[in-house]
């Protein structure tokens, strides 16, 4: 009997120390100020929820801490760009949901969603992007298919951060810049002369985004890594 209560001692120890751990997670990684919104953003298209996941062992988001719940909306766009691997995570056990994106991530994301094609024989037209970068392939293959022309002639800035308009241009001039016929007047921050208008009109007809409100799409706002999967997921599988 001492030895059963010793064993029942222990293991709420350690369910207690697996509940302090993912709180303390989550605490240093709080979400940038703004991003609440995206979480009434979540919808998907029916025929795309043909996923499930109970958080079991087939999970392949249970490694991480800080994976994010099942039921939230970022959990099945985690654990595709997983199976995919478009990413693996932050180290030590973490995904680091949201955490900002920079241009090398999301680029890097794209790459790797599209296949991670490789187009030998061309050079990198930016010198912040070194030969032994592991972005260095996806930069090229974006740069070759008009997906990005860097900050400059010369420059990518792959730590600066990705913007929302950023990111959903990069994705909509990937899947070849489709002319779209929805609008985007129910955004008052998405002018028809804003080089992001066409792409936020796509990415509304397939329900990639709705928006950070009823009315805003929130161009400038930083890129989370949850948000840039959970957009890739939507444009792969809409």
């Amino acid at each position: 009997m001492k030895h059963l209560i010793q064993s029942i001692i222990c293991l709420v120890i350690f369910a207690f120390m697996i509940v302090w751990a993912t709180a303390a997670a989550n605490a240093a990684n709080p979400a940038p100020a703004g991003t609440t919104a995206e979480l009434t953003d979540s919808e998907l298209p029916p025929d795309i929820f043909d996923d499930d996941c109970d958080g079991g062992a087939s999970c392949h988001g249970r490694q991480f801490i800080d994976m994010p719940p099942v039921g939230h909306w970022a959990h099945l766009p985690i654990d595709w760009a997983l199976t995919r691997h478009i990413t693996a995570g932050t180290g030590n056990n973490t995904f680091s949901p949201r955490a900002e994106c920079t241009r090398a991530q999301g680029v890097t994301f794209l790459w790797k969603s599209a296949g991670s094609p490789v187009l030998s024989g061309l050079d990198c037209p930016f010198t912040d992007v070194p030969a032994d970068a592991y972005l260095r392939p996806a930069v090229i293959w974006a740069s070759a298919k008009g997906i990005t022309s860097g900050t400059s002639s010369t420059t990518f800035s792959p730590n600066a951060v990705c913007s929302r308009s950023q990111i959903i241009t990069f994705l909509w001039r990937a899947k070849g810049s489709p002319v779209s016929g929805a609008s985007t007047s129910q955004f008052a921050d998405v002018p028809d002369t804003a080089y992001y208008h066409d792409a936020v009109a796509w990415a509304l007809e397939h329900r990639i985004t709705g928006g950070t409100s009823a009315d805003t799409f929130s161009p400038n706002m930083t890129c989370t890594r949850e948000q840039i999967v959970t957009f890739l997921y939507k444009a792969n599988r809409s």
